[in-house]
């Protein structure tokens, strides 16, 4: 199985083989187009080399959730415009989280999609922010407030748990693990989350979340780090 993660700046290949997960990058070159910048990345990238049955698109942009019971597939364009009204004539997608009877919506630009579906032929889309959300609602203890926070290259994920109600996923652009801070705590005060009782569950790229836990210990009293769970949550998107 291959998974491509598309990220604003950034192509993740993901080769997954007898649970044995292979990662490499490629940086979007910006005077090229996407489709250049893919087929480059496609013929250099050794995850690529062997021969694959299924290829998972993953994507890393920013989405909206709603709750399960307002859902159609007929309102999925709406409600993401409606969040998103400067990236108008993207291909929405949605993604359910059963957990929590929701349902996690999200874009990718046309151009994208149909330049992975030249390359590849058939392929499936799935978001970043389900299998996160998914994975946090699991860490549930009781009705304590928790905080799963995951950290990549310009860029901070925070899903919010209490009880098992989902009450936020969203991405914030971070520069530094302080940017990273800032929005932790704004979302725990927005939310009215108790300093003492918060769980706060730190994922992600390492150097980053290195960074990041001993600031946010300054003000929470319980951050735990959560490693090696990324074959977990492409699992989610089966």
């Amino acid at each position: 199985m291959l998974y491509l993660e598309i990220e604003n700046e950034l192509l993740r290949f993901l080769s997954l083989t007898d649970a044995h997960l292979q990662t490499t990058h490629y940086r979007l070159q910006p005077a090229m187009s996407f489709e250049r910048n893919l087929r480059q990345a496609v013929a250099n990238m050794p995850a690529t080399a062997s021969t694959q049955q299924a290829v998972r698109v993953i994507v890393s942009q920013q989405g909206t959730a709603m709750p399960l019971q307002e859902f159609t597939e007929e309102v999925c364009e709406e409600v993401f415009l409606a969040c998103f009204p400067d990236r108008k004539g993207e291909k929405v997608f949605y993604d359910m989280i059963p957990e929590a009877s929701a349902v996690w919506i999200y874009a990718l630009p046309k151009e994208h999609c149909r330049s992975v579906e030249s390359l590849f032929g058939e392929v499936f889309y799935g978001s970043l922010m389900a299998p996160l959300a998914r994975y946090a609602l699991q860490q549930v203890q009781g009705n304590a407030p928790l905080l799963f926070v995951s950290c990549r290259a310009g860029w901070t994920d925070v899903v919010a748990v209490e009880g098992h109600r989902l009450l936020l996923v969203n991405s914030y652009p971070c520069s530094t693990p302080s940017d990273s801070a800032y929005y932790v705590l704004s979302v725990l005060k927005m939310l009215q989350f108790s300093q003492t009782d918060v769980r706060c569950l730190l994922t992600g790229e390492e150097p980053l979340r290195q960074q990041l836990e001993p600031m946010l210990q300054r003000f929470v009293a319980h951050v735990e780090q959560h490693t090696n769970i990324e074959t977990q949550l492409l699992s989610y998107l089966h």
